[in-house]
């Protein structure tokens, strides 16, 4: 019984996450999220108190495959912030790409949450910002990368690498090792020294 109801919330989440990508939190009703997974509305209430709760779920859930990608990366680059600042980027846009529905309801209805909701929410998303912060500082203290204003930069990296999930399709021209490759080599052209480019490039 108790895997039958792990099972229904899993499926009750996973609809209502296509649902909330497709039309936005606001525009989806619990009933039409019942009516997704063959429920009778009233029965969404026996495994979610609300509609916020899954919405809550949901972005935490984005949240905290973010933080465990990047906690992995520090471990295993911990000296080098910009070979761990391109891997980074590849790990945030292959996450997106696995679930790009997820993605588009993590960048646009995190407004949608008050009070403690949005307070887990934002502490949880200002880990990450702190990770990116804290790699974009240590090139920099390192002379890998110029010195610029790094929380408007990390918030610009992470802002760029959202937007995938806004057009990428597995379909399309590229591969996601490609587009990640493309978005790091402009923001390290952009950022970062001669020795930098050639330190943190594929291959060196």
């Amino acid at each position: 019984m108790k895997h039958a109801a792990t099972d229904t919330a899993a499926a009750i989440k996973a609809a209502a996450k296509e649902l909330f990508a497709k039309h936005g939190y606001s525009a989806t009703t619990t009933r039409q999220i019942a009516r997704a997974v063959s429920l009778q509305a009233a029965a969404i209430y026996y495994h979610f108190r609300s509609k916020n709760e899954i919405l809550l779920q949901l972005l935490s859930e984005g949240n905290q495959l973010l933080l465990k990608a990047a906690d992995e990366i520090l471990t295993k680059e911990p000296a080098d912030p910009v070979r761990a600042l391109r891997l980074l980027i590849n790990a945030h846009l292959r996450i997106l790409a696995d679930d790009s529905a997820l993605f588009t309801v993590l960048t646009r209805e995190l407004k949608r949450l008050e009070g403690g909701q949005r307070t887990q929410l934002l502490a949880e998303r200002a880990r990450y910002e702190q990770i990116v912060q804290s790699l974009v500082r240590r090139g920099i203290e390192a002379g890998q990368l110029r010195p610029c204003e790094v929380k408007t930069v990390s918030f610009g990296i992470i802002g760029l690498l959202n937007s995938v999930a806004l057009w990428y399709q597995k379909q399309g021209p590229l591969s996601l090792e490609q587009v990640a490759r493309e978005y790091a080599d402009m923001l390290f052209c952009g950022l970062s020294t001669d020795e930098a480019r050639r330190i943190g490039a594929p291959g060196a």
